[in-house]
């Protein structure tokens, strides 16, 4: 959820407010940040078998609330970190309504691409990531097929490595 150059067809500011810094000029508020559906779950789908390896749980528990989707992940993360416990979140109000909310002339942010499991700059391990393509078996031509498992015996190799 950056910056982007059709940001203002997908962002609607709801809302406004004094600057704090007192110059008089006005800050945001509350926005409406219209995502589609399918980019939405693909965007949770990306994050929500990650484990944080230092206490071994996943990090959706911490950095998504316990989220169970998209739309609960979003929700927690535009919450005002002053309106929760622990304090995080977004600095001001940030709201994930249903696309057919939009006002005319705004589309929803549909990204075509994430940054994938197998990126070398970003690769996770396969207990984090195990639909990674690094993560399954080579085929007999030596391509990875993410349909099959390593397994000892009935075992996959994470669970038996445990």
């Amino acid at each position: 959820l950056s910056c982007s150059p059709d940001q203002a067809t997908f962002t609607d500011v709801t809302a406004v407010q004094p600057s704090p810094d007192g110059s008089g000029g006005q800050v945001v508020a509350e926005l409406s940040y219209f995502i589609d559906p399918y980019m939405g779950a693909r965007f949770y789908n990306s994050c929500k078998d990650v484990k944080f390896g230092a206490a071994n749980v996943p990090a959706m528990s911490f950095i998504g609330g316990g989220a169970q989707d998209y739309q609960q992940w979003l929700d927690f993360l535009g919450t005002v970190k002053d309106k929760r416990f622990p304090p995080v979140g977004s600095p001001f109000q940030i709201n994930f309504p249903p696309v057919d909310t939009a006002p005319a002339g705004m589309a929803p942010l549909n990204a075509t691409s994430f940054v994938a499991c197998g990126d070398n700059a970003f690769r996770c391990s396969c207990s984090d990531c195990p639909e990674g393509p690094e993560c399954s078996e080579p085929d007999d031509d030596g391509s990875h097929a993410s349909h099959k498992r390593c397994h000892v015996g009935a075992m996959t190799c994470w669970d038996f490595s445990l």
